[in-house]
């Protein structure tokens, strides 16, 4: 079983040490927006090097079709998010027009 963890993986960590060695390369040199853009590939491909190495499973013993939860439940998620975003998105951007304008309050 770890084997295959570490099959599944090893681009990732692969990527993971490019990532962060162009990082320190960036900040090396002050490219400060190239430090910024590999250090977020860097923890990106952390969590899908993470997610990689485990599946199918979830905690060991449970893969993840045994513990999904069922439609219904998963319907209702998407639609409080949906809603949820439809109230919060223009508020954010109003927040963002009042503070971040070229006269802010």
């Amino acid at each position: 079983m770890w084997n295959s963890f570490k099959q599944r993986s090893l681009f990732f960590v692969v990527l993971t040490l490019l990532a962060g060695g162009a990082s320190l390369w960036s900040l090396w040199r002050n490219h400060f927006m190239i430090a910024a853009l590999s250090a977020q590939g860097l923890v990106f491909s952390v969590i899908l090097g993470w997610a990689a190495a485990q599946y199918p499973f979830l905690i060991f013993p449970l893969s993840m079709e045994a513990v999904k939860a069922p439609p219904a439940v998963l319907w209702a998620m998407i639609w409080s998010l949906a809603f949820g975003s439809v109230l919060l998105i223009p508020s954010l951007a109003f927040l963002l027009y009042l503070f971040k304008g070229k006269k802010p309050l």
